[in-house]
């Protein structure tokens, strides 16, 4: 079925619809910036599985979740924007700098801030500084990251405290939660029986694209392959689902960014009981986790651990879907086939078009 979405539903974004995103990545990077136009009440719920770069130097010297996801997504959703940069800002992978400088590096960074939001900024890159100490280099960090690492010690080891406090100074017109706040990493059993433990090894970016289709994902405490971890779903994870006007598990990584935030207990359970549509929309181009997989395989994993699809939102052009569409499969599935304008001239998903179209799927999943 054809959805027609050239202008655009129209409503206040103060009081939009409540889309809610399973995802993780940049892959939603443009998406969240035309979508606040629309509403300002979308919530997104980020992966903290990220084991490799600079995230992955954090979450070992300290002991913590995985923050570049979630720090990306609150930065795109962002008001200030003079924060915003500062969150942005990265430092070169051929930078010298070390801890003690880092305060007075984000002090010229936040010359214009406002006052109090400068004040916060200042004291969590400094309780970071020092937790991370002196000698620590700073090449390839972003600021953002080590301010949200501050945030966390200052309040306790308190994700949830402290992003609260970091979506106040960003002005973040949304809402960012994480998947989970307890230290975990993403194992996948392989077709060919082979494990590979960390996300980075899923996602063909830091390690060689994997050969073989995945067959099973679960979470374990650390890279070495040590124990079984079960991770229990965020009571605001809960409470975010239940009110959503519509789910979306959208395009990105389809295991480590996608898919895994269905690995909590009672996820699934939760968004079965949820009142609204849920919508998948696919990866165009090559995913490199989607190996040997169409569009309707994708469909039947997502159903398999819990995502209770409704439709699928595609191109009317199935050629932008490597291993293809097969319609008749998806409908088999109980999934309605949505076809939109959705891909752009460079092959990529349109955020223009998909905002709209989003936009039109919830007020119509709130009319039900």
């Amino acid at each position: 079925m054809p959805i027609h979405s050239k202008n655009g539903p129209k409503s206040r974004p103060q009081d939009g619809p409540k889309i809610l995103f399973f995802s993780g990545g940049g892959a939603l990077t443009d998406l969240s910036r035309e979508l606040v136009k629309y509403t300002q009440r979308s919530t997104h719920i980020v992966t903290s599985f990220d084991s490799g770069g600079s995230s992955a130097v954090l979450r070992n010297r300290l002991g913590m979740v995985a923050v570049g996801d979630i720090r990306a997504r609150m930065v795109a959703l962002a008001s200030n924007r003079i924060v915003a940069d500062f969150f942005a800002y990265r430092f070169p992978k051929e930078s010298k700098n070390t801890a003690i400088q880092l305060e007075d590096i984000a002090k010229e960074k936040l010359a214009n801030c406002a006052p109090d939001s400068k004040e916060s900024l200042l004291a969590y890159v400094s309780i970071c500084a020092n937790a991370l100490g002196n000698d620590f280099l700073l090449a390839g960090a972003s600021l953002g990251n080590l301010a949200i690492a501050g945030a966390y010690l200052r309040y306790e080891r308190d994700m949830e405290i402290a992003l609260e406090r970091l979506h106040e100074i960003l002005a973040v017109q949304g809402h960012v939660i994480p998947t989970h706040t307890e230290f975990a990493h993403l194992k996948a059993k392989l077709r060919d029986g082979s494990v590979l433990i960390g996300q980075h090894r899923l996602t063909g970016k830091e390690c060689k694209p994997i050969e073989s289709p995945v067959m099973a994902l679960s979470t374990v405490q650390d890279l070495t392959g040590g124990s079984a971890i079960e991770l229990l779903v965020e009571d605001k994870v809960v409470a975010a689902i239940e009110r959503a006007d519509l789910i979306v598990f959208p395009m990105g990584s389809f295991y480590s960014s996608v898919a895994c935030n269905l690995l909590p207990t009672n996820t699934s359970t939760t968004i079965g009981n949820a009142n609204c549509m849920k919508v998948y929309v696919p990866n165009t181009g090559v995913d490199p986790e989607q190996y040997g997989m169409s569009v309707a395989d994708s469909c039947e994993r997502l159903i398999l651990w819990g995502a209770g699809l409704d439709a699928v939102v595609i191109s009317p052009s199935h050629d932008y879907y490597g291993q293809g569409v097969d319609r008749q499969r998806i409908t088999s599935l109980g999934i309605e086939l949505l076809e939109a304008d959705l891909v752009s001239p460079d092959h990529k998903t349109d955020p223009v078009v998909l905002a709209k179209v989003l936009m039109k799927l919830a007020m119509d999943s709130m009319s039900r």
